[in-house]
């Protein structure tokens, strides 16, 4: 009868917890933004999500912190453990000490990760960078580029220097969606030429 008990009170949180979209894993050990959007079958462990982040189904966030206003796609991994094959007998974390695995992973503001992108443990990942889909990035990624491929490189830079040095001083992802929009709306015609003409 206890036991039975149990489970009806558990499944009532679980599913009080989906109503509202914050899965279970999400109560331990991390800081979610009340204004971000956490998908179904997302795990996060040790991590700082910003405000008005979306993050797709089946992607994991683990020991990151990911800055305001960026969108992670569905089935994206971000972070987790270094296996160190190379200097013990065993890649299992428990028989091998060189295993890393609190090395923070650093994804800044507007950032956009494409569709089953892997961001290595370490890695840290500038404002208004865009990840392409299924792209492996192992290096750092500057602010204002766009990467793709495996392992990802760069492919472009997303504005000129110009055009993005006026949306940086912005700081709109500091605003609140009104007066960030407001905010970008000033700039729009000069954005809209660069994109009409790249």
């Amino acid at each position: 009868m206890v036991q039975r008990a149990k489970k009806l009170i558990r499944g009532a949180i679980n599913h009080i917890l989906y109503i509202i979209h914050i899965p279970i894993n999400l109560i331990r050990g991390n800081h979610i933004s009340y204004h971000a959007h956490v998908s179904r079958d997302v795990f996060i462990n040790r991590s700082k999500v910003g405000a008005y982040v979306h993050i797709g189904p089946r992607s994991s966030v683990d020991v990151a912190e990911v800055g305001r206003y960026s969108c992670i796609s569905g089935g994206v991994a971000i972070g987790g453990m270094n296996h160190a094959y190379d200097q013990s007998y065993s890649i299992n974390p428990i028989l091998n000490p060189y295993c890393t695995y609190d090395i923070k992973t650093i994804i800044g503001n507007d950032v956009w990760i494409g569709s089953r992108a892997i961001i290595l443990q370490g890695v840290r990942v500038g404002d208004g960078a865009v990840i392409g889909a299924g792209a492996v990035v192992t290096k750092d990624v500057p602010e204002n580029t766009i990467v793709t491929g495996v392992p990802a490189r760069l492919y472009k830079k997303r504005y000129p220097d110009d055009i993005w040095a006026k949306i940086k001083s912005s700081r709109y992802w500091e605003l609140s969606p009104k007066e960030a929009k407001t905010n970008m709306l000033r700039m729009e015609k000069e954005i809209q030429d660069y994109a009409n003409n790249s």
